[in-house]
């Protein structure tokens, strides 16, 4: 497959990406180019972050060369194009030893000592028609690789933060993110406070006074007068339920930042 026809074809499912419907546009290109219509596919998203910035485009670009050997290794139809600032790979038939093996490639090629690589993969999926739901479940996991700097995250693996991420309507987000945190918010803002940092920490700590107070370097007394103080703004004691609210917030607060930040991404 020659090049203009490689980029022909990642165009293709680019425009399937957007608009499902666009598939009866090209599916008789991508049938020449041999990707089924009863295939199953697998959708892998990758960024590369540095000092903040997306910087997946200039990656891609050096190292051009190099991602298409990793691509094309094992001889599974594939084809790969800039989307959304992500360099996203269409994959066809693979397993999952060999999502593996290509993510891991993927990463040590862009990987450089100032980058950060983050990797998002859909499950597989079956038929043409999956791909823009694969592209979204890559993207969501991508995401999470962002946020938790773990190089490559599944999308099978980011639990309750599939339903956060098939919310596509933000302001449903923020409003759950007002109503938990934004007293809260309000009053750290208000007295130059830090009661969101130190409740994010003890319920990152699973609540763990001695964990917390370590890890902000202070006293376990401290985290304590705070604890009590926090929840006095907030009006209610931290049973199960209110804590999993909490965690959730955090985590959709966390999300709607990279949100805010995509035009940078």
């Amino acid at each position: 497959m020659n090049e203009k026809h490689e980029s022909t074809v990642g165009e293709a499912f680019r425009e399937i990406i957007k608009d499902q419907d666009a598939l009866k546009n090209y599916a008789e290109l991508l049938n020449r180019a041999e990707f089924g219509q009863k295939s199953s596919y697998t959708v892998i998203s990758a960024c590369v972050i540095s000092n903040g910035a997306n910087v997946t485009k200039q990656a891609a670009q050096t190292m051009d060369m190099s991602i298409w050997r990793t691509i094309r290794s094992s001889g599974h139809r594939s084809t790969l194009f800039m989307h959304e600032g992500s360099l996203v790979a269409v994959r066809q038939n693979s397993s999952d030893a060999d999502i593996s093996r290509l993510c891991a490639e993927l990463e040590a090629v862009l990987k450089e000592p100032a980058n950060e690589v983050c990797i998002g993969v859909s499950h597989t999926l079956d038929g043409l028609s999956s791909v823009s739901e694969g592209y979204e479940q890559a993207s969501a996991a991508q995401f999470m690789s962002m946020l938790g700097k773990t190089g490559c995250t599944r999308y099978g693996d980011i639990g309750v933060m599939k339903l956060v991420f098939g919310i596509k309507n933000t302001n449903i987000l923020r409003e759950f993110v007002r109503e938990n945190l934004g007293t809260l918010r309000r009053f750290d803002v208000e007295r130059n406070a830090d009661y969101c940092d130190t409740l994010k920490l003890y319920l990152t700590h699973n609540g763990s006074v001695s964990e917390a107070a370590e890890k902000a370097g202070v006293h376990r007394n401290t985290i304590n007068l705070k604890m009590r103080a926090i929840k006095e703004i907030l009006g209610k004691e931290l049973d199960d339920t209110t804590k999993s609210s909490l965690i959730l917030a955090f985590r959709i607060e966390e999300v709607l930042e990279l949100y805010d930040k995509r035009s940078d991404f």
